[in-house]
This record gives C-alpha cells, sequence and structure tokens, in this order.
C-alpha cells in the first residue's frame, strides 16, 4: 500500500543480512579496529558492504545498506533514532535487529514472555496508536511470533 508504515516484526527481517564467524591464531595486528576491519574486508570479498562493530565485551553489530534502506544486527541493540515513535515496544524486549527501508520499518527481538503475551501487548498497544494489525496466521506452537502493522 503506497505511503504504509510498517510496524515491528518479532521474528522476520527484511532485505540481506550478513553473519560472519571468523576464528584466527597468529600473531599481528588483534586491537578492535584490526578485527572490525578484517570482518568488514572479508563481507566485501563475499559482496556484501557492511560497516561492522565490536565492543570491549565481544558484542559484534553489523550495519549494512540494502535496497535503499539499512539493516542493524547485534545483540541488544537500541531503538532507532528514526523509528516512528507511536510504535509500541515490549517491556523487556531485546532488539536483535532492525532495519529501515522505503516500505516502512521493522524490529526483531526476544521477549521472556510468551508468544501470546507479546501478541498481545502490540495487538491492544498499536490499535491504540492508530495501526492495523496485517499479521499473518502463525501456526500453533512455535517459539517465534511474526507481527506486522501498518498505518
Amino acid at each position: 500500500m503506497a505511503g504504509s508504515r510498517r510496524g515491528p516484526a518479532t521474528t522476520v527481517a527484511s532485505g540481506r543480512r550478513v553473519a560472519v564467524l571468523v576464528a584466527a591464531c597468529g600473531s599481528g595486528d588483534n586491537s578492535t579496529e584490526a578485527r572490525e576491519k578484517q570482518l568488514e574486508e572479508y563481507a566485501r570479498e563475499h559482496g556484501v558492504n557492511a560497516n561492522i562493530e565490536l565492543d570491549g565485551d565481544g558484542q559484534v553489530t553489523i550495519q549494512q545498506n540494502v535496497a535503499g534502506g539499512s539493516v542493524t544486527t547485534g545483540q541488544d541493540l537500541s531503538v532507532p533514532d528514526d523509528f516512528p515513535k507511536d510504535v509500541a515496544i515490549y517491556p523487556g524486549m531485546k532488539i536483535m535487529s532492525s532495519a529501515a527501508t522505503p516500505g516502512g520499518y521493522m524490529l526483531q527481538g526476544q521477549a521472556a514472555a510468551s508468544g501470546e503475551a507479546v501478541a498481545g501487548f502490540f495487538g491492544s498497544e498499536m490499535a491504540r496508536q492508530g495501526w492495523r494489525d496485517e499479521s499473518p496466521q502463525a501456526p500453533a506452537g512455535l517459539p517465534m511470533t511474526s507481527l506486522r502493522f501498518a498505518k
């Protein structure tokens, strides 16, 4: 729908994501900056232009521009600054991925609650903010829930 904005999805990511695991031994520059550069070069060699950031606690954040938008993947990320302010965020949800595309926005996260509790929260809070629920019917018993809202 032209002009629509999409809300959070708790399990579905749009665009391409890359996860890179590297194990290496030997001498050389083992600084955070050198490891980030090495991972970015590896990604580029495989056709992915990504900005990779490592912190001192082993946190890896991958940010890339994809199809006119951007995707960020990591652990316990912050809500992006340009994310719609009228989108509910589940209390205590750890954001693992976010995306912004010309067609909308996406968050992927983990919550300690059941899928039913999370879906119920989003259903009521998003309706209160004027969003329409366009979520697909989920098969019973899955540990993940995918939600989609439009305005």
